[in-house]
């Protein structure tokens, strides 16, 4: 579904790119299928993501992070689930909607504070989106919108980033 979305586009070159890579390592080596698939869909998920906000197709970026976490939430692999989040919340940000930013951000500090991780990459990354949800909430309305997103289950913010809330 996605690369008839992206049919024509510099994206399609990168995702038939990765079927030959995918193609090529599990020819090559003893790997299980479903792990390679989710590494490489996790990364593809960071790199649609770049290349979305240099391009604005931010609702294809939103689209291939959701698969990405799929995939983590059912492997149930807490680094990738993190790092998606904070990317989750960067495109939020960038989108303007700071609150459901905050959000992720915050859940995704919660699960980095559980599990150790701190990569220099993720926190460079992670200060740049709090910086712009700053300037979008102000100082009162972003401690508000960490604290909801603090209270949350993983399983509840995940539930927002993969759009499965139930009905109000």
């Amino acid at each position: 579904i996605v690369t008839e979305w992206l049919e024509g586009t510099p994206l399609s070159r990168i995702i038939a790119d990765e079927r030959a890579a995918l193609d090529s390592l599990l020819a090559a080596n003893d790997i299980d299928p479903q792990v390679l698939a989710a590494l490489l869909t996790t990364s593809s998920g960071a790199l649609h993501l770049m290349l979305a906000i240099d391009d604005g197709s931010l609702d294809v970026a939103r689209s291939m992070l959701q698969a990405s976490l799929r995939i983590d939430r059912d492997q149930r692999y807490l680094p990738s689930i993190a790092f998606n989040l904070c990317r989750f919340a960067r495109l939020y940000a960038i989108e303007g909607k700071a609150w459901t930013a905050t959000t992720f951000l915050s859940g995704a500090d919660a699960l980095l504070e559980e599990i150790g991780a701190r990569p220099s990459w993720l926190a460079k990354m992670n200060d740049e989106t709090r910086t712009t949800i700053h300037t979008q909430l102000g100082e009162t309305a972003f401690a508000d919108a960490w604290e909801q997103g603090a209270a949350l289950t993983l399983d509840e913010v995940l539930a927002l980033a993969l759009e499965e809330l139930p009905d109000a």
